[in-house]
């Protein structure tokens, strides 16, 4: 049958198709697997878009509490210098300041954890 329609397109003065269902299976085959390659590209992309977004907005978080923080220090100390309680708060201050840098030295260490995951 697939003989015969050629050899009729063949006297109608029309062009043969040199793809045989096979070829056009295997044509389609390899532009569905570029496609999924291309969908995983974009899924990927808006995904690094997402947490490039959300990084940003940690980062001005992160401003905004840094300057709050100094802002509340200042306060403390402006405070802390009517009252006449400086020692103290250079005490006190000391042991925040270890507290944190134990709490960072804990984030470095979980860190170094999940890169070896």
């Amino acid at each position: 049958a697939l003989r015969r329609a050629s050899q009729a397109a063949a006297l109608l003065g029309m062009p043969k198709v040199s793809l045989s269902l096979q070829a056009a299976k295997a044509k389609e085959g390899d532009i569905l697997a570029k496609l999924s390659k291309v969908q995983q590209a974009s899924q990927s992309s808006k995904q690094q878009t997402r947490l490039n977004q959300q990084r940003s907005e940690w980062v001005e978080q992160a401003k905004k509490l840094a300057a709050e923080e100094r802002r509340l220090e200042n306060d403390l100390q402006d405070a802390a210098t009517s009252l006449g309680l400086l020692p103290e708060l250079a005490e006190e201050r000391q042991k925040g300041e270890e507290a944190i840098a134990d709490s960072w030295f804990q984030v470095a260490g979980v860190r170094q954890l999940l890169a070896q995951v």
